[in-house]
């Protein structure tokens, strides 16, 4: 058995290119509850959470 070191994305913490880069990737994404909108490619998606 062999382990593998998982990178962490976090989804919150990504812009919406990135986020596009990853799905083409293929990560798993988990998306939370809540507000979650893109602000331009330059923000990432949690501005709005508090």
């Amino acid at each position: 058995m062999t382990s593998r070191a998982a990178t962490e994305w976090r989804y919150e913490k990504l812009t919406w290119p990135e986020i596009n880069e990853a799905i083409e990737m293929q990560k798993v994404c988990i998306i939370p509850c809540g507000a979650v909108e893109q602000h331009g490619p330059h923000l990432p998606l949690d501005v709005d959470l508090m």
